[in-house]
């Protein structure tokens, strides 16, 4: 039988195991249920279901094939795991790239909504899920980073600046202000997609690199003290370059405090 994916712009929910109705009904009952989002606000997972016996079996290898594109730059699968799984999740495949070797991940149906509404908007990417899986590979939600305070060191702050495309003019303030921060690290406050935070970025009008924001990702936030002001930082989570700087404030000469803290507005 011929394999062909629907010409739609909706997101796929493929069935590729026939061996149990009731497991793929129970499947796509899960994954179709209301997200409560609070303030009477409902939604749920959008996706056009794809029941053809034509697919039974498929691989990945065999999906590659498949695949026209992108788009699609994601599929969902309802695979032989899935319907074997009491708690049926699904395997979220990434067919964006031009290998073959699809990246993916497993989704709880609770979490359906979350993962299909922002990859289907573009909000947040494959990566922020899949490095968000538990240990089983199964995402179930992002809930609380282990910790959201990070300990950078100034060297490495320092030697990162380099990477930045940031005008000079403001990196060349940012390196003053941390060359003349006393200690050894800088506390900061981490973030697990920097996007969350782009909206206050372009209010305090900060210079950002919007390669990096197109792309999102996780991001280190601190400030560092001027001398009538502060300094308003956010770096990559792991090359620490400089990916939005604030400036406000005489940068001149050195801020007479160290545990400074940014004035909260009035």
């Amino acid at each position: 039988m011929t394999r062909a994916l629907p010409d739609t712009v909706e997101s796929l929910l493929i069935r590729t195991d026939f061996s149990d109705d009731a497991g793929w009904r129970a499947t796509v009952d899960a994954a179709s249920q209301s997200w409560d989002l609070g303030g009477g606000v409902i939604t749920g997972a959008h996706f056009l279901v794809v029941d053809d016996a034509a697919f039974d079996g498929l691989t990945l290898v065999e999906l590659a094939e498949v695949v026209d594109g992108p788009p699609p730059y994601y599929v969902f699968l309802a695979d032989a795991d899935t319907i074997a799984d009491p708690e049926h999740s699904i395997l979220a495949v990434d067919t964006s790239g031009a290998s073959a070797d699809f990246p993916t991940f497993r989704v709880h149906p609770s979490q359906m909504p979350s993962v299909e509404n922002n990859l289907s908007l573009a909000n947040m990417d494959f990566e922020s899920f899949s490095s968000a899986v538990g240990a089983d590979g199964v995402f179930r939600g992002f809930g609380e980073p282990q910790s959201d305070r990070r300990a950078l060191s100034k060297v490495a702050l320092l030697d990162a600046i380099g990477g930045s495309k940031l005008s000079g003019e403001t990196l060349a303030k940012y390196r003053a202000a941390l060359e003349r921060w006393s200690a050894d690290e800088v506390d900061g406050a981490y973030s697990h997609e920097v996007r969350d935070h782009y909206y206050d970025i372009v209010k305090g009008e900060h210079e950002l690199d919007m390669n990096v924001f197109a792309v999102g990702g996780a991001a280190v936030g601190f400030t560092l003290p001027a001398r009538s002001g502060y300094c308003g930082v956010y770096v990559d989570a792991d090359t620490l370059v400089p990916v939005a700087v604030l400036l406000r404030g005489d940068f001149s000469t050195p801020a007479p405090m160290r545990n400074w803290q940014r004035p909260t507005a009035q």
